[in-house]
C-alpha cells in the first residue's frame, strides 16, 4: 500500500494535516533574512512541506545557501528557471508575493516547528494507516504488528529535533556537588557492589547511565554473580531482573541460598532433601522479608531488544526501578531481516547502552565468553559472538576459575578471580575472591583498608562464622 493510499485509507475525503500559511512564512523568512535559512534547516527538510511548489522552492533555497550564493526575489526565480521549475512553482510573481505574505522573519523557528508538526502527523497517518490495514488481515501475527508499531513510533521520535542542548553553566553546580561528596568519601549516585576494591575502581559502584557485564564461560558463575549483586543492590534501589534463562522460582532459591548461606542443594528438586528446623525458620523469615523487598523479576524467556527498551522505560516510571540486571545479554533478540548474528548482538549491546543513558540507570548484564577460555584467563576478545559487545560496554568484569578446580566434585569453594578487563575512564584490575558455588557468594580475600572480616560479616548478616569455612 502506498503512502498516499495509507493516508486516504484513514482520512477519506479529508485533506492531510498541513499549514499553507506557515509554509509560506518559512519561505518568506528565508528570502527576507538569510540567517533564517540556517535556523529553518536545523528543524526542516524539503519533504516536510506539503505543497509541492513549496518543496521545490525550499530545495532551491537550500542549494543556493549551501553554495554561498545570494538568495532574493531575483536570484531564486532565475535558479528555478535554470532547473526548469519556475513555471511549476507559480512563476516569479508567486515568489515575490511570498515575501509580502510573511509577517516577520524573526519568528522563523516557530513557523518551522508548525510545518514539522504537520509533517509528522502526516507520517503517522501514513505509517499507522498501513498497520491498521494489516490488522484486518487474519494471517498477520499480532505480535509482529505490535513490534512494527513500536519501531514506527521510535522512528518518528528520531525525526523530532528538540535535542538536549544546554548552556554549560547548567551542569556546573551538580558537578561541583559531586566533587564535594567525593571529598567526603560519598557517591550518592553509585550503587555499591559486594567488593571493596571493585567499588574503588568504579568510583563507588554501579553508576547511572553505565552498561556493565559480568562475563564467564558457561557454568562458571555469571548468573551466580548477578544473584550476589542483586541481593546487595536492593538495599539501595528498586531492582529489576530480566531472567531469560532461569525460571523465577530457581532465581528465588538462589536468592535465599545466597542471603541465608544455605546450601542451594536443598532447593534443587527439593524432593527427599530434609532441612533442619533452624534452616526452615530462617527460610520462612526470608520469605516474609522478600514480600517487602525492592526486587522485581520478569522471567519471560524471549525479549526483542526494541520491546525491552519500551518495557524498561515503563518500569522505571511505574516501579521507580533504579538498576536493571539482564541474564544474559546474548539471549536478547536483535533479529531483523537485514542483519547477521554479529550485527544483531552489536545492535542489542548499543541499544542497551542507549537505554541506560536514556533512563539514567545502570544496566548490569551477564555475558558469555567462548568455551575456549576454560583453560586460560579470558580477554575482551573472548566475548562470544561479537566485538560490538565490548565496544558498547563501559565496564567488563570477567569471572575466571581454573578448570581443574571446578572438576573437583568434593568441593564447592573455588579460588576465583574477578578481572576488570575494561573500565572506561578508570583503571583495569584483578581481585582474588573465594567463590562458594553452593550459596552463590563471592567473598573477597584481599586485605582491605577496612577490616575484611567485619565488612563481610555485615553483608552476610545471618552467618557470623561464615568466613571460617574458607
Amino acid at each position: 500500500m502506498t503512502n498516499k493510499a495509507n493516508t486516504d485509507y484513514i482520512l477519506g475525503s479529508k485533506l492531510p494535516p498541513h499549514s499553507n500559511e506557515s509554509e509560506i512564512a518559512v519561505l518568506g523568512s528565508c528570502l527576507i533574512d538569510k540567517s533564517a535559512i540556517e535556523k529553518s534547516m536545523s528543524i526542516l527538510n524539503e519533504n516536510d512541506f506539503y505543497n509541492e511548489a513549496h518543496k521545490e522552492i525550499y530545495s532551491a533555497i537550500v542549494v543556493l545557501f549551501e553554495n554561498e550564493l545570494d538568495i532574493d526575489i531575483v536570484t531564486l526565480p532565475e535558479y528555478l528557471n535554470h532547473r526548469k521549475q519556475l513555471e511549476s512553482v507559480g512563476g516569479a510573481y508567486y515568489i515575490a508575493d511570498i515575501t509580502t505574505r510573511t509577517p516577520t522573519a524573526a519568528n522563523v523557528i516557530q513557523y518551522s516547528h508548525i510545518v514539522k508538526e504537520k509533517a509528522l502527523k502526516r507520517q503517522m497517518i501514513s505509517d499507522f494507516g498501513q498497520l491498521i490495514a494489516e490488522a484486518y488481515d487474519e494471517e498477520e501475527d499480532v505480535f509482529e504488528l505490535i513490534m512494527k508499531y513500536q519501531n514506527k513510533a521510535i522512528d518518528l521520535t528520531k525525526n523530532i529535533t528538540t535535542g538536549n542542548l544546554r548552556h554549560i553553566s547548567e551542569y556546573t553546580i551538580p558537578f561541583f556537588n559531586k566533587i564535594l561528596e567525593a571529598q567526603e568519601g560519598i557517591n550518592k549516585e553509585a550503587i555499591p557492589t559486594t567488593n571493596y576494591y571493585i567499588n574503588r575502581l568504579l568510583k563507588g559502584g554501579f553508576m547511572p547511565g553505565k552498561l556493565i557485564y559480568y562475563a564467564a564461560t558457561p557454568g562458571q558463575g555469571k548468573s551466580a554473580k548477578l544473584v550476589d549483586e542483586i541481593n546487595n543492590a536492593e538495599k539501595y534501589r528498586n531492582v529489576c531482573l530480566y531472567s531469560l534463562e532461569m525460571p523465577a522460582d530457581e532465581f528465588l532459591g538462589r536468592l535465599v541460598a545466597n542471603k541465608e548461606a544455605i546450601n542451594s542443594y536443598y532447593f534443587e528438586g527439593m524432593v527427599n532433601k530434609k532441612l533442619d528446623k533452624i534452616q526452615l525458620e530462617r527460610i520462612d523469615k526470608r520469605m516474609s522479608k522478600l514480600k517487602n523487598s525492592n526486587i522485581f523479576v520478569d522471567e519471560s524467556p524471549f525479549w526483542h531488544i526494541d520491546k525491552l527498551r519500551m518495557d524498561i522505560k515503563r518500569i522505571v516510571k511505574e516501579y521507580d526501578i533504579g538498576i536493571v540486571f539482564v541474564d544474559y545479554i546474548q539471549l536478547v533478540d536483535g533479529t531483523r531481516k537485514d542483519r547477521n548474528r554479529e550485527q544483531e548482538v552489536n545492535y542489542v549491546a548499543r541499544t542497551l547502552k542507549g537505554i541506560a543513558k536514556e533512563n539514567y540507570i545502570p544496566i548490569v548484564c551477564a555475558a558469555q565468553f567462548g568455551r575456549n577460555t576454560y583453560n586460560k584467563k579470558p580477554t575482551l576478545k573472548d566475548l562470544r559472538e561479537s566485538a560490538g559487545l565490548e565496544q558498547a560496554a563501559d565496564i567488563v568484569i570477567g569471572i575466571y576459575t581454573p578448570l581443574e578446580q571446578t572438576k573437583d566434585e568434593d568441593s564447592d569453594i573455588f579460588d576465583t578471580e574477578l578481572l576488570v578487563l575494561k573500565n572506561r575512564g578508570g583503571k583495569e584490575h584483578f581481585e582474588k575472591v573465594k567463590w562458594d558455588k553452593s550459596t552463590y557468594r563471592f567473598v573477597s580475600i584481599s586485605q582491605h583498608p577496612e577490616p575484611n572480616q567485619e565488612a563481610m560479616e555485615s553483608y552476610y548478616e545471618k552467618e557470623p562464622n561464615y568466613l571460617d569455612k574458607f
